[in-house]
């Protein structure tokens, strides 16, 4: 982008600016989707901001305008959209960061930032790179703990990866050996895309073992041994509706009032269970309308309505 084209990116009103905003109400329809699914998303938006290989890179735009582009990525989302089930990671590369100084300097601010991520391909390959590598890590980790915010490597890997114990001498190992880089909450490696591109090993892979013995460390958390975290009471409350006798000729409109179950919730996301066909279900301002239809059958229809 050009100066002038970064200036109209981040003004409200301007043709570029729309566009901009048209793109990210995508996004928000996609998100609200997964948060009515109860799931939470980890989002690196313009990540590896201090290299050059992306538009949002530190060779198309200054430091202030990239801070701006993050603050209205955020505040549209958040306070336009309604978009809260995110928690956002500023992920820069490892690339040219030597302090915490580095680090922060496309930072937009705590209000606008949930994890302190890095991403680093550079220092992962053998063990000459580990200093550089656990360094990295503590710069991300220490800004972390002093702001209160979660501390990951965001991204990392090694191409078909050809060292079989690679993940435990390169990137478990050390990390688990140092009492500040263990408190790491994650690390994630790089897609598998195709055949003679990828960074997780596959069955019959010479790094799988290592993989599997890490996956049976009990300090190791994988998704096979997470909590129900989606089904929390402190996440989605939901109660059940008395089942509702409904045949296929009634022209009754049933009518209930949501508020009479739950206090305090700001909307509701309504679902059904029957063994039949659809019924029209319609919420306006807390109330829930069945409307009777040639669309349904005889039956015994269960509806729920969770809080959100």
């Amino acid at each position: 982008l050009s100066d002038d084209e970064w200036t109209q990116l981040i003004t409200p009103g301007t043709q570029l600016n729309e566009r901009w905003k048209s793109q990210v109400d995508v996004i928000a329809w996609f998100l609200k989707q997964l948060k009515y699914a109860g799931v939470p998303v980890l989002w690196r938006p313009y990540h590896e901001m201090n290299g050059g290989w992306f538009w949002w890179g530190k060779n198309s735009c200054t430091p202030e305008e990239y801070k701006a582009l993050w603050i209205f990525t955020v505040e549209y989302l958040r306070d336009t959209k309604g978009v809260h089930n995110f928690l956002y990671s500023y992920s820069p590369s490892n690339s040219g960061v030597n302090n915490s100084t580095d680090y922060l300097n496309r930072y937009p601010g705590d209000d606008y930032v949930d994890m302190l991520g890095t991403d680093d391909y550079g220092n992962i390959y053998n063990a000459n790179q580990e200093f550089n590598f656990l360094k990295n890590l503590k710069i991300a980790i220490n800004l972390a703990n002093e702001r209160g915010k979660i501390a990951a490597l965001t991204e990392t890997g090694y191409e078909k990866i050809p060292d079989a114990d690679w993940f435990s001498s390169r990137i478990v190992g050390p990390i688990m050996n140092d009492e500040i880089t263990r408190q790491l909450a994650y690390f994630l490696v790089w897609r598998n895309g195709r055949p003679d591109h990828y960074y997780a090993p596959y069955p019959g892979h010479s790094a799988a073992p290592d993989l599997i013995k890490i996956h049976e460390d009990p300090f190791m958390q994988f998704e096979d041994g997470l909590i129900d975290m989606y089904g929390s009471p402190e996440i989605s409350i939901s109660k059940q509706l008395e089942d509702l006798e409904l045949t296929a000729d009634s022209e009754e409109l049933i009518q209930i009032d949501l508020d009479e179950y739950f206090s305090g919730a700001d909307s509701y996301q309504i679902a059904y269970q029957s063994d039949n066909s659809l019924i029209d279900l319609t919420l306006n301002n807390n109330l829930l309308t069945i409307a009777s239809t040639s669309n349904f059958g005889d039956g015994l229809y269960r509806i729920s309505a969770h809080s959100t």
